[in-house]
């Protein structure tokens, strides 16, 4: 297997994808976790000054509307009853939102306040016989949808999701117009144009925060040169998962890989060539593994494997796979060069039920150190009769002990 010297592992995506802005299908689960904890935030906040917003406007209609004899006074109830009403969904949906942690709800929720705000838009135009007079209070009614668009500036969303959003709004505006029956004049015109304008620009706003949320994401998260895990977002996530799985009782295997001599290779060869290595390593092994196991860069050329849910033989075949992948990877590091050669050296451990975190990894760590003692290029699975080292200068995973 030949790695050119142009490829890049699958998750080097720096300049991101028109697909990742258009749908979440290909966001990573620990991204979808960040931007759910953003989009509750603002979400709640939102639910909750709307909500405020909307009681104490009841008494500038009543202001407003009682001094036009055009309003009846069970008009002016009837709106009133509604922005109550209206106020009492919001806060509702926000109490709602606050005890859930998954981002497909919280969605869910901003789909339900966009109908909520588009059902009292429509009542309320069936209220006031659908106001249309730009010369009277009551026209501020119509430019209800306006703000309804307006207000979704805030959240970082895909285009289809905000495409999803903004839809029900423009349409909800259609059937208002046509329910009216009124001539489009040139108010009407202007106004349409308006919203237009202004949903393309909130559109464009919610895209711009997710692109530059999704950036410092990968900035924050993934290793620069091998597009995988940094040594933080890796621990961080394997420690999660372990736990959950500890919980459920299920097995939980780790995998540590070392490039074997990797320092002549930087010696030899240049820091360059080391570079295509750990590229080319890295995209190899992403290529063998589930979307759910957890693969990061841990230091210099050692690598960890997480493998949720996987059998200690299962885990086994897995190793050697990559092993064997890896010694027949060829790597171009430019023109006139032989193509390098390297293999890898891999320790592995699964869970068992009186390991905590750190140990697992200990275990993992001593079954590397024997396999490069026996020879590099293999496989050595953790065992009782192997020496632990007591050396906390080599023990790194100390920090993660429970």
């Amino acid at each position: 297997m030949t790695i050119a010297r142009g490829s890049k592992p699958r998750l080097v995506h720096w300049k991101l994808s028109l697909y990742e802005l258009w749908s979440h299908k290909n966001h990573a689960q620990s991204f979808n976790t960040t931007r759910q904890a953003y989009l509750k935030g603002r979400f709640q906040a939102l639910c909750v000054l709307w909500a405020a917003a909307n009681l104490l406007w009841i008494a500038i209609d009543f202001y407003q509307l009682s001094s036009n004899m055009g309003v009846s006074e069970e008009a002016i109830f009837q709106l009133s009853v509604l922005r109550g009403c209206f106020a009492v969904s919001l806060l509702a949906i926000a109490k709602q939102v606050n005890k859930t942690n998954s981002l497909t709800k919280i969605k869910y929720a901003l789909a339900l306040m966009v109908i909520a705000a588009n059902l009292f838009y429509l009542s309320t135009s069936f209220v006031l016989d659908f106001p249309f007079d730009h010369t009277h209070y009551s026209f501020s009614y119509a430019m209800l949808p306006l703000i309804h668009i307006v207000v979704l500036a805030i959240f970082p969303l895909t285009a289809s999701e905000s495409l999803a959003l903004l839809g029900i709004t423009l349409l909800t505006q259609y059937n208002v117009a046509y329910l009216g029956g009124h001539e489009l004049d040139n108010v009407k015109k202007v106004l349409y144009l308006i919203e237009a304008i202004t949903a393309l620009m909130v559109a464009w706003s919610q895209l711009s925060q997710l692109h530059m949320i999704m950036k410092l994401y990968r900035h924050a998260t993934l290793d620069p040169l091998t597009g995988v895990y940094n040594r933080r977002m890796l621990m961080t996530q394997a420690e999660q998962k372990y736990r959950k799985n500890k919980r459920a009782n299920k097995p939980f295997s780790a995998m540590l890989i070392d490039l074997d001599r990797f320092k002549r290779v930087n010696d030899v060869h240049g820091h360059f060539a080391g570079d295509r290595v750990l590229e080319a390593f890295a995209n190899t092994v992403q290529n063998r593994i589930r979307k759910k196991d957890i693969f990061g860069r841990f230091g210099g050329e050692e690598f960890i494997l997480f493998l949720p849910d996987c059998s200690a033989e299962t885990t086994e075949q897995i190793a050697q796979r990559i092993v064997d992948a890896v010694r027949d990877m060829e790597v171009d590091i430019g023109e006139g060069v032989d193509r390098l050669k390297v293999t890898v050296s891999i320790g592995l451990h699964t869970a068992m039920s009186h390991d905590d975190f750190s140990c697992l990894l200990e275990k993992a760590d001593t079954s590397l150190l024997e396999a490069k003692s026996s020879g590099r290029d293999q496989v050595r699975i953790y065992s009782e009769s192997l020496p632990v080292s007591t050396d906390e200068a080599k023990r790194p995973w100390l920090e993660y002990s429970s």
